[in-house]
């Protein structure tokens, strides 16, 4: 399933990595929503909804979290960098939960362990930013969308052409919501783009 991100056209495709089901809709003019069952993202292997466009080289990904359902202390909202669609990719990721905790996340290796690196206490609506530049991945938060913090970083050694997007998993059997508004991307992104105005039916499953 392809979605357009509302700004700059942006096409994203929808992947369930993992088991997980997933939908995706644009309930605003500016704003991505997404419903997803995953498990987890916290182990050696992930199950989430990943909103994901191909990006080549260095780059940055902005979102405003506006809301995610408190299915799970550890239920996550994520701006994340990915190495591939495979479960156990390496990754890195900055991330929100309805435990009022933000989170700097990485996976060095293939089923490795996640490791964090920081985190602070923060409410919705929060800012979220994950940058690239060579291997280095820092993840930021802001409250008010101007000024940021720096919450944690790693050196990880992928590819050039990588996987970013937003990430969203329940960590419960029960399905969440997450609103993200204001989604900005810069860098060389590789996927098209086009002016439609909702998402297009098709590979993912409408079963939550």
């Amino acid at each position: 399933m392809t979605i357009t991100a509302p700004q700059r056209h942006l096409i994203w495709t929808v992947e369930e990595i993992g088991k997980t089901v997933a939908r995706a809709d644009a309930p605003t003019p500016t704003s991505l929503r997404v419903r997803t069952n995953g498990t987890q993202l916290i182990a050696g292997t992930d199950d989430f909804c990943f909103l994901e466009r191909k990006l080549q080289g260095n780059g940055t990904l902005t979102v405003q979290v506006m809301s995610l359902d408190n299915t799970d202390i550890y239920a996550k909202a994520a701006v994340q960098i990915r190495q591939s669609l495979e479960e156990n990719a390496p990754n890195a990721m900055m991330e929100w939960t309805p435990s009022g905790y933000a989170y700097f996340q990485f996976r060095m290796t293939p089923n490795g362990g996640v490791n964090y690196s920081q985190y602070t206490y923060t409410k919705l609506p929060l800012w979220l930013r994950i940058t690239r530049e060579g291997n280095v991945i820092n993840g930021y938060i802001s409250e008010d969308g101007s000024n940021y913090k720096n919450v944690g970083n790693v050196n990880l050694s992928m590819p050039d052409q990588v996987h970013i997007g937003l990430a969203v998993t329940s960590n419960s059997k029960q399905a969440t919501t997450a609103v993200f508004d204001h989604i900005t991307l810069q860098g060389n992104s590789l996927d098209g783009g086009s002016p439609n105005q909702e998402a297009v039916p098709g590979s993912v499953r409408s079963a939550l």
